[in-house]
């Protein structure tokens, strides 16, 4: 006999604290037949390792006396597990104890509300990504479930079977159900479930690239059902296109498709990222960059609910599967938007394929359908005649002619994609392409590149100016796919801007500068950047890439008048900025647009290839950048809007080995590992330095200071790579340093300190360096883990370190050639006063504070009495040792004094 809450007589004398049973009143639930749904839940603390610790809520029908099949269900981040009651009920109804769980997890400097707690360490590498961020908790809640069946006594004694396990998850908490899928787990899954998540990689680990796709290569992989919403606008955010299937789409192709699993994906029209939510968080992150529902969103979760249970009973988890009536009712047409399937056979999808067929027959469309498909394409004809109307006024103007360049890829057929290329040329034009693309019909099975995509279409143009008209290059694309209109427009710069602040000032800057930033906020319109890191290196500091709601007509009217201003302004400047000479400066241009185009060429074949294959994406990508491009024709661009003046301004080229050998000196002084026997100074029995000297600062912000062990764990041999750069007189320019949706950040150049102040800016050039930490050169030497060295000692900054190099510089001494003459007498000694000393972490707006870091200055005055002693402010950047991806761990990033010449001069 059990009272109402559900403890019976002999637990409450034993004063039962840590069992809390909750008996609800019954609910009704009309499924098919009238069924009474008893809810019970059991709450519990579960430890996880020896720090750690996760609230549990095991939620099921307290009359249903047979064994339990168990769902495990991660929730989003910063999603409390309540949101998911809805869902925890569905599953009981159907027969399954329902695990959801939450705790507090570190990321960084922040916080996070997590399912189970997540190891920051696995995102270093792949095969410690693999093992699972998450695989402590899903072990710490399989323990206790199997406790709870195995006990003697206890609501859930003996009703638990934990042989039939399923896992899902939401957002995050999908992707981590995404992982027990496609990576072998040892916890004997039985079937996965996931909304809202896909194998796409956002790029914070360092196993993968951003926008790469994992390939699931698990043994004996369990079913998947991938579930997605057509107005998801995390997913969204993931894409290169602003197109919210095209992650899930992408994880059936290039992730589920080459291994050996089978899957099912079910994408519904109008869901949105948190339509899984009920009720939704306000201060859940995602809330922000999600889209607004546009489909009911209790049918939505009905849809879902039944599309999940329906799938544990084919997958041998749930009883029984739901009756074909029930399925087809809770599935109704209009929220199909697409679905696929590989190595499911027909009579075991989800979605049946009387409702599949039904949502994607044209001739029965249901209105909702139809009225989409209008939508698409009224904002397609508008984006698309205003393109060619734009076409149509330069072929006139330019006198464009067609040209013969393109003629291999004027028609092609492959992925499900058909398209056209026609190339141009004139006297001001050197080349020009006007693409255009659509998708075909989407087909059954194999995770094809085009599932959902029937009606997608887009149009573009590249215009490439010849070298004595220096006028950026323009680039635009209108296209509408899935409900949403997009547009990618750019003037691309023909020099390094920070050589030529005259290019930046007339071509970027003022009232363009104020337009960009005025078009990222326009209502209805949603900014996104291409997820390969060599087109943003290209970019111009205003480059466009917007999309809206293709049913909206002021989103679409924005898109049309950004265009119409793109092209004016570019015909504007062709128009009136003067020619070149043809010589030098020209060559220069010449040379830099073969290293664009090649980078140009290097992205559309890699972007091609995922749908098209190789061979037609390698025809298709020399075409689209222009005749005659040779692979042996250049490289990758330079990123164009982090270059300062050329190394005049700085050292001397013949300098670059001696900055070298004062790197690795430096490295060794952080590190407190001195050269041994008089060796040279990259060179120790255990420790070697290698230092890359950057001619620019592009590539020097790019770099990130390495470690690596070569040696045996007896006798360790470390290998530090270290990068340098001479940085030159940043007074004689203003250029844009980077481009967010608040606005574009400028670069604040400092101006010699008035007469009569403490201190101004050093007159010779600052040295930048990126060396490792102390620590992570200890434990690297020692065979010790940075987790377990930083749990042992801290992870303060080491504020000596910026000091230690600065003195370091005071007593260099240079080759002769490059210094005629140096103070003598005693000693400069350093008094760093307001060192920027920094514990920092890679968020923000720029990066890692990379704001800071650059515009940040070496500041030196000499103490008031005193000229041997220098009053030094030193920028320094510290980052962290643990809780941030490895590229970010343990490293320095120091601007100190010059080694060189110029101390006599800034004292006197």
């Amino acid at each position: 006999p059990r009272s109402c809450w559900g403890l019976s007589r002999r637990q409450r004398r034993r004063g039962a604290t840590t069992i809390m049973l909750v008996r609800l009143l019954p609910l009704v639930w009309w499924f098919g037949a009238a069924s009474a749904l008893h809810l019970a839940a059991l709450h519990r603390r579960v430890a996880v390792g020896a720090d750690s610790s996760l609230q549990l809520k095991v939620v099921y029908d307290a009359d249903r006396l047979s064994p339990l099949p168990c769902v495990l269900f991660f929730s989003g981040a910063d999603c409390s597990h309540e949101s998911y009651m809805w869902l925890a009920e569905r599953l009981a109804r159907a027969g399954c104890a329902v695990a959801l769980s939450s705790c507090v997890v570190p990321f960084g400097p922040k916080t996070c509300l997590l399912s189970t707690p997540f190891d920051l360490g696995a995102l270093g590498s792949l095969e410690a990504y693999k093992r699972g961020p998450s695989r402590a908790g899903i072990a710490a809640i399989l323990d206790e479930l199997r406790a709870l069946a195995a006990a003697s006594d206890g609501p859930l004694a003996g009703r638990l079977d934990l042989g039939r396990l399923a896992v899902g998850g939401h957002s995050s908490g999908g992707r981590t159900a995404l992982d027990l899928a496609s990576f072998d787990e040892p916890f004997g899954v039985a079937a996965v479930f996931s909304y809202g998540a896909s194998l796409v990689n956002s790029g914070m680990g360092a196993f993968a690239e951003r926008g790469s796709v994992l390939p699931c290569d698990a043994a004996r992989p369990p079913p998947l059902l991938l579930l997605g919403g057509s107005e998801d606008g995390v997913s969204a955010g993931l894409s290169e296109s602003g197109d919210a299937t095209e992650t899930l789409r992408r994880t059936m192709a290039e992730g589920v498709a080459p291994g050996s699993g089978r899957a099912e994906l079910c994408i519904l029209r109008g869901a949105n990222h948190m339509a899984f939510c009920e009720p939704v968080d306000p201060t859940c992150s995602a809330v922000d960059s999600d889209r607004p529902l546009g489909a009911d969103g209790a049918a939505v979760r009905s849809a879902l609910g039944a599309l999940i249970v329906d799938f544990l009973g084919a997958a041998g988890v749930a009883g029984s599967r739901l009756a074909p009536e029930e399925r087809t009712a809770a599935l109704a047409p209009p929220l199909i938007f697409a679905a696929d399937a590989v190595r499911v056979p027909e009579d075991a999808r989800c979605v049946g394929a009387e409702v599949a067929a039904a949502g994607a027959a044209t001739a029965a469309q249901p209105a909702g359908q139809a009225a989409a498909a209008a939508d698409d394409e009224v904002a397609w004809e508008a984006l698309r005649g205003a393109l060619d109307g734009w076409m149509d006024r330069l072929r006139s103007e330019l006198r464009l002619a067609p040209s013969s360049f393109a003629e291999e890829s004027a028609e092609w057929a492959a992925g499900g994609l058909r398209g056209s290329l026609d190339g141009f040329a004139s006297p001001a034009v050197e080349w020009g392409v006007r693409y255009a693309n659509e998708a075909a019909e989407s087909g059954g099975g194999g995770g094809g590149a085009a599932l959902g995509s029937a009606g997608a279409k887009s149009v573009g143009v590249n215009l490439w100016l010849t070298s004595r008209l220096p006028v950026p290059h323009m680039t635009l694309y209108v296209g509408v796919r899935a409900g949403r209109a997009t547009l990618m427009a750019d003037h691309l710069p023909r020099f390094d801007l920070g050589e030529r602040p005259e290019h930046v000032a007339a071509f970027y800057g003022g009232e363009q500068a104020s337009r960009w930033s005025a078009a990222q906020r326009v209502k209805g319109l949603t900014p996104f950047r291409s997820s390969d890191p060599s087109v943003r290196a290209l970019q111009g500091p205003n480059a466009l890439a917007l999309h809206g709601a293709a049913a909206d007509p002021h989103a679409v009217s924005a898109l049309v008048a950004e265009l119409h201003r793109h092209a004016g302004t570019w015909l504007g400047w062709v128009r009136t900025t003067p020619l070149l000479d043809d010589g030098a400066e020209a060559e220069a241009v010449r040379a830099r647009d073969w290293s664009l185009r090649a980078a140009l060429r290097d992205h559309e074949r890699a972007a091609g290839e995922r749908f098209m294959g190789p061979d037609v994406a390698a025809t298709l990508s020399a075409s689209m950048a222009g005749p005659e491009l040779r692979a042996e024709d250049g490289a990758r661009a330079e990123p164009l809007a982090w270059r300062p003046a050329a190394a005049a301004d700085g050292v001397a080229k013949a300098a670059e080995e001696d900055l070298r050998r004062f790197g690795e000196t430096a490295q060794r002084v952080v590190a407190g590992v001195p050269a041994a026997g008089g060796a040279e100074p990259g060179e120790h029995r255990s420790l070697s330095v290698e230092v890359t000297v950057h001619r620019d600062f592009g590539s020097f912000m790019a770099a990130k200071p390495g470690l690596e062990v070569l040696g045996d764990a007896g006798k360790p041999e470390v290998l530090v790579r270290a990068h340098a750069f001479a940085e030159p007189d940043w007074r004689s320019f203003d250029r844009p340093l980077a481009n967010t949706p608040e606005g574009v950040y400028t670069y604040v150049h400092e101006l010699a300190a008035a007469a009569g102040t403490e201190s101004g800016p050093l007159a010779g050039p600052t040295i930048c360096l990126k060396l490792k930490r102390r620590e992570a050169v200890a434990a690297a030497l020692g065979g010790t883990a940075l987790d377990d060295l930083a749990a042992r000692e801290g992870d303060a900054p080491d504020l000596e370190a910026a000091r230690r190099v600065n003195q370091l510089a005071c007593g260099w001494q240079p080759p002769p050639s490059l210094c005629a003459a140096r103070s003598t007498g005693e000693p400069l000694r350093l008094e760093l006063t307001g060192d920027r000393e920094l514990l920092d972490a890679p968020d923000g707006p720029l990066g890692n504070k990379g704001g800071l870091y650059i515009e940040s200055r070496v500041r030196v005055a000499p103490a008031e009495g005193n000229p041997s002693v220098l009053r030094v402010t030193s920028p320094t950047i510290t980052t962290p040792l643990v809780g941030v991806p490895e590229q970010f761990r343990a490293g320095h990033y120091m601007k100190v004094l010059s080694p060189w010449a110029g101390y006599a001069e800034a004292i006197e």
